[in-house]
């Protein structure tokens, strides 16, 4: 699942955002998910570059992983 809120952009699979720091985007924060405390979240600086490498990643795991 991938949400953008403004100038973050906040992923809920861990594959997801390993995937997104092995393409070279920095982790910004991993607070606690607020709806379910036994997840993360995985929090980015949104940039149009990071959506192209998400939308990479759905196309690669179809959004599987």
């Amino acid at each position: 699942m991938k949400k953008i809120k403004g100038d973050v952009f906040c992923a809920k699979k861990p594959h997801l955002a390993g995937y997104l720091m092995m393409k070279g985007f920095n982790l910004k924060r991993m607070p606690q998910d607020e709806k379910n405390p036994n997840y993360n979240v995985y929090i980015f600086n949104n940039s149009p570059e990071l959506e192209i490498v998400v939308d990479q990643y759905f196309k690669e795991f179809n959004g599987n992983n």
